[in-house]
């Protein structure tokens, strides 16, 4: 660009402000913490990495001298199995119940599972047959170990995790040691459940499920010593839940993988935390959860989100507490089969310190209305029916390049902002453009101004005017100081703009 040219340029940018945006709901970062949990608190449990929720469950196997029972939605995991196959070989009877292989497939109220875990759990099935019992039905969802059960040694463990891997070592679980008097009542329950509800069952190891019909012999226990269940005949799980609900005094720790909005439980804890009860939500990021943690957020209670979460539980600071398989749900609360301990002992402040270690290093919180200027790096946005991951920044730098203005006076031209994404992702919005003047195109015809006299000669205007080829009239300027002049005779002559003669230096 000549020098003339160069004075007919003007860099400019603005910024637009965009912190006081308001995000939809959105998952933030909620703790940097980050510390070894300990996955063994005398007699309740959580998993991880170190398996020692595994390794009681194998433990437990180990010393079983008559009978092993095992309900658990499906089975994929080796060690276990192993430990099963071995108590099978040393003559211990052993009954598995699990779900039915139809469930596994096409199932909406679990965590779908991955291809190779159902694989797994199908190789298991070959494995095992022969050495073990199988029965199954598609409400099978309680998860228990019982070992010898009536006996006087009895011993077992209730879970919230199926018995997979990804589970016992990744998954935010629960499990808790069961007494003497608990063993006792959750046998007689799967004792009945085994011969009277079950569809399916599996006994050779070239058998396929065949189907089975009710026994008509076990009649229904009636439960005590804490111990509820989700069945046809009750709701006690539901029952347990409101109770431990209603017992709080001013926190609330509640932990599950599913949730129903209109469920009477979850409506129930929307109304405790609009009476002031601090309660604590510990849920997997699902979107089908959402509708349901947006209303208990909105209710006042703080909601934590992990990835994988899955456990089952519901601590009241009147130190009772319930584990459970079900989910805060019609299927799991009132419908399916399910198993639950209620705890009013010392296990109830063992769960606590779990649950808190848990909400202490939570990797995000879930916020109904957060301002832009708020968030910095990676959030999750609910953007209805989805999730959508967002990288908040401060500044979002956007050139929108070179621009030549219609005529020489409008230097100040301010280009069209293209329309920002719909969430957006910086705290602020530079813009910056540059703008040139129009310069006289070549072939352009000089015109003059006609006198009014017989002679008919025509006089140049006080500066140049031209019609360019395309038919536009316009007034031709070297200099600067030459541009208020030009507004006149552009006037005068009807001209449709001013134009930059770059001919000669300026």
């Amino acid at each position: 660009m000549n020098k003339a040219m160069a004075s007919w340029k003007k860099e400019d940018s603005e910024t637009i402000d965009q912190r006081n945006f308001t995000l939809p709901p959105t998952w933030t970062p909620a703790s940097e913490s980050r510390f070894a949990p300990v996955e063994s608190i005398n007699d309740v449990f959580s998993s991880g990495p170190e398996r020692q929720l595994a390794r009681k469950f194998i433990s437990f196997s180990e010393s079983a001298d008559q009978m092993i029972v095992l309900s658990s939605f499906l089975l994929a995991d080796r060690e276990i199995e192993d430990a099963l196959l071995a108590a099978a070989n040393r003559g211990i009877r052993v009954y598995v119940m699990l779900a039915s292989e139809a469930r596994l497939e096409n199932d909406d109220s679990e965590e779908p599972f991955d291809k190779h875990v159902i694989d797994q759990h199908k190789e298991m099935l070959a494995r095992l047959s022969g050495h073990v019992l199988f029965r199954s039905a598609p409400h099978f969802h309680a998860k228990v170990l019982l070992i010898d059960p009536f006996d006087a040694g009895s011993s077992g463990i209730l879970l919230t995790a199926n018995l997979t891997e990804a589970a016992l070592e990744r998954n935010p679980e629960l499990a808790v040691e069961l007494t003497s008097a608990e063993v006792e009542q959750v046998s007689n329950l799967l004792r009945w459940a085994m011969w009277e509800t079950a569809e399916h069952e599996k006994l050779g190891p070239e058998e396929q499920f065949r189907p089975v019909k009710p026994l008509g012999m076990v009649d229904y226990p009636e439960l005590a010593n804490g111990i509820v269940a989700t069945t046809e005949q009750e709701q006690s799980i539901h029952e347990c839940a409101m109770s431990v609900i209603d017992s709080a005094m001013d926190k609330l720790l509640v932990s599950s993988f599913g949730w129903d909005l209109n469920h009477p439980v979850v409506q129930r804890l929307c109304e405790r935390a609009q009476e002031g009860v601090k309660i604590t939500i510990l849920a997997r990021k699902r979107a089908a959860s959402m509708p349901a943690l947006l209303a208990l957020r909105r209710a006042g209670a703080t909601v934590i989100g992990y990835k994988w979460l899955h456990a089952k539980a519901i601590w009241a600071d009147s130190d009772r507490a319930v584990i459970t398989s079900a989910n805060l749900q019609t299927q799991g609360l009132d419908k399916g089969f399910e198993v639950g301990v209620h705890l009013s002992d010392t296990r109830s402040e063992w769960l606590k310190y779990h649950l808190e270690s848990w909400v202490a290093q939570a990797p995000k919180s879930l916020q109904i209305a957060p301002l832009l200027g708020s968030l910095i790096g990676k959030v999750e946005v609910w953007d209805q029916p989805q999730f959508k991951e967002v990288e908040i920044s401060e500044e979002e730098n956007i050139n929108l390049g070179k621009h030549e203005c219609e005529s020489a006076e409008d230097l100040e031209y301010r280009p069209e902002f293209p329309a920002g994404p719909s969430i957006p992702t910086a705290h602020q919005r530079y813009y910056r453009w540059e703008v040139t003047a129009p310069q006289l195109k070549p072939k352009s015809k000089p015109e003059h101004r006609k006198e009014k006299n017989k002679s008919r000669q025509s006089t140049p205007y006080a500066l140049p005017v031209f019609r360019e080829p395309d038919g536009r009239r316009v007034v031709a300027i070297r200099t600067r100081d030459q541009l208020q002049e030009a507004l006149s005779v552009k006037v005068q002559v009807q001209a449709d703009a001013i134009v930059v003669d770059s001919g000669a230096e300026g």
